[in-house]
């Protein structure tokens, strides 16, 4: 029994907990003084005769060192641009037509809505703002901050939502978004440097670039400090950075065509909406890992499930989840991605980042048996290795993935050895391959389902030995046969056989993720043509149901029936579609009018941008340019 005293000891001996710094407020008539632990952290301004909208000045960084140029500048500042850049600031270049940025319109604070008030992780406080010009009030904006101290230094998160009594609108230039003006010895030209989450370093490299984050910093008194701004990734679109070595740095996710070029884009609000946009801005000193700042803001990416009244999707965050992407089968030279993952890599990440713009949620990646399997029961580990990889470049992009394997599209890819195996020998190893890719993707959210083969057909008759695919569509074998012989097995039984066997596969590595298989068509009963993947027969084991439909034009309505005749209990993504057989407004119609019966919609792109497109004079471009500008259009909210 320990006595009293032996008590003591080990209380003294045991390590204090932290305890969350304390920040503080204090409040006057145009400004309010925030503290952190008794040191000054910054000052919010919301009333200033110059600057017609709220900002905040004198940032420091936890070793109380300024980040931000003086306001107003000092000798031996640049004297620049004074009145635009405070400090830290939201503002628009092009708000309904107004210019918030240079001061021609006024940003008038309205009221306190919340706080200022302390917390036990920090303060916050929310503000209401009027936005107006030329004598007519444009919006409101609601503005919430919260400052907290954590371990990669000081913290601020800011959300700010945006209504009218109007339909407004915001622009399209580089000077829009969340700004910060650095403190001179920070800048570039003083020997300060700018880097972006991909790298890139200073304006020449940064400047219009995309990028997860953008962080400027330098060396004051021999201590490196420095600030960065994380955009939210569930922000609308991704953000461009505006960087200049002179010391300003802008996150701006809607200078579309001020940085990429292309037509002038346009974010309109309607009346009675809310448009919501959210920035975190990190200050800090020392040697800082903003990647890694930046992904514990974010938080992790959320697991996908289906929905509890079985219709849809939906995050374990509670929030609904529609599918909606592309299916990133090849490029625009025709090659799969196996051809070009190892030695183009940028080009993989650069095809998903542009994906992700154009309001991806889902991309579906088609894997190559033979490039996965060098014998029945021996996966590829370098091939394993490269699959990880884009896993985690999903994560990145915060992009979910359906991984489709077994694929055979390319015959000469095929190994003869796989094409000589009996039917229970090709189950066993299709089974190998699901077995080891399921252990490498459990522990990623990033992955939405398993699809565990493209467009399996159970054959009616027996077919030649080896005889596994289906006829060509180009130079690629979509269509796969499950069996050659069924034998005294009705096609359905034959289906629900392989999916059984397989599903077991993946549950034995991935309990979790979910496993679907993607069906023609012409899979349900009654039909002239039927892949005996009949729906009602098979989906005991399959999470939900994949359809590929490209409907014919004046038959939208056949499709629509063929839709709905998928749904038998379970949630139905249309996994294929594409204005193949009828025009781009067609399939528009379609998607319009499915309504609840898809619970989401994955279309193509090979690799070429909407702005390559623009620039080509070939019809097909135009049918491809026009299709993905609708498209993108379509895409849910909740994406």
């Amino acid at each position: 029994m320990l006595t009293r005293a032996a008590v003591l000891v080990l209380l003294l001996a045991a390590p204090a907990q932290a305890q969350p710094a304390k920040v503080t407020f204090v409040r006057n008539e145009t400004s309010l003084g925030i503290r952190i632990d008794c040191k000054p952290f910054a000052t919010y301004v919301w009333n200033d005769v110059k600057v017609k909208r709220p900002y905040f000045m004198h940032l420091r960084a936890p070793n109380g060192t300024q980040v931000t140029r003086n306001h107003p500048p000092k000798a031996g500042d640049a004297t620049d641009h004074d009145t635009m850049h405070p400090g830290l600031w939201l503002a628009f270049g092009d708000l309904a037509g107004a210019d918030f940025w240079r001061n021609k319109g006024t940003v008038t604070h309205v009221e306190f809505v919340a706080g200022p008030i302390v917390t036990k992780d920090g303060g916050s406080f929310a503000v209401r703002n009027r936005y107006a010009a030329g004598g007519k009030t444009l919006c409101e904006e609601v503005c919430r901050i919260t400052i907290t101290a954590r371990a990669a230094g000081y913290f601020i998160d800011w959300t700010s939502e945006f209504t009218g009594a109007d339909d407004f609108h915001f622009g399209d230039q580089e000077e829009m978004g969340l700004g910060v003006r650095v403190a001179t010895p920070l800048t570039v030209k003083a020997g300060g440097c700018i880097l972006n989450s991909a790298g890139a370093k200073n304006e020449k490299q940064v400047w219009g670039k995309l990028a997860d984050w953008c962080d400027y910093s330098g060396t004051i008194d021999g201590t490196e400090v420095g600030v960065a701004l994380f955009p939210d990734p569930a922000n609308f679109r991704r953000s461009w950075f505006h960087a200049r070595d002179y010391g300003v740095l802008v996150a701006n996710p809607f200078g579309k065509n001020a940085f990429a070029g292309g037509d002038k884009s346009k974010l309109v609000v309607k009346k009675g909406e809310t448009f919501r946009i959210r920035f975190g801005v990190l200050v800090h000193s020392g040697k800082t890992d903003l990647g890694a700042a930046f992904a514990e803001w974010v938080g992790p990416l959320p697991w996908v499930a289906v929905s509890k009244d079985k219709k849809g999707f939906a995050l374990d965050t509670g929030k609904p989840f529609t599918p909606w992407g592309f299916n990133y089968d090849h490029d625009e030279k025709g090659r799969l991605i196996e051809d070009y993952w190892d030695a183009e890599w940028d080009k993989v990440a650069t095809d998903f980042a542009q994906m992700k713009r154009m309001g991806a949620n889902v991309v579906r990646v088609h894997l190559q048996f033979g490039r996965f399997m060098t014998a029945a029961d021996k996966p590829d580990e370098k091939a394993l290795d490269r699959l990880a990889k884009l896993v985690k470049l999903a994560e990145t992009n915060r992009i979910y993935l359906n991984l489709t394997g077994l694929a055979c599209y390319h015959k000469q890819d095929v190994s003869a050895w796989y094409d000589k195996l009996t039917e229970s020998e090709r189950w066993d190893a299709q089974a190998k391959f699901w077995e080891a890719v399921a252990a490498r993707c459990a522990k990623s959210p990033a992955i939405f389902c398993y699809d565990l083969m493209n467009e399996p057909v159970v054959s009616g008759t027996k077919r030649k030995d080896g005889d596994w695919l289906g006829p060509a569509f180009g130079d690629k074998h979509f269509v796969q046969f499950v069996t050659l012989d069924p034998k005294d097995r009705t096609r359905p039984e034959v289906a629900q056989q392989w999916i059984t066997h397989l599903v077991a596969a993946v549950r034995k590595a991935d309990p979790k993720h979910l496993v679907t298989v993607g069906l023609v068509d012409w899979s349900l009963p009654g039909k002239t043509l039927t892949s005996g993947f009949v729906p009602e027969k098979i989906h005991e084991k399959l999470d939900f149901l994949c359809v590929h439909i490209y409907p014919e034009t004046g038959k939208i309505d056949d499709a629509l029936k063929t839709l709905k005749a998928f749904n038998v209990g379970k949630p139905v993504v249309v996994e294929e579609t594409f204005p193949l057989k009828c025009a781009a407004k067609d399939l528009e119609a379609l998607i319009a009018k499915a309504g609840p019966d898809a619970a989401g919609w994955i279309s193509f792109y090979w690799g070429a941008p909407p702005d390559k497109l623009r620039g080509s004079k070939e019809i097909k471009h135009a049918i491809l340019l026009d299709w993905l500008e609708r498209f993108q259009k379509l895409a849910p909210r909740d994406k």
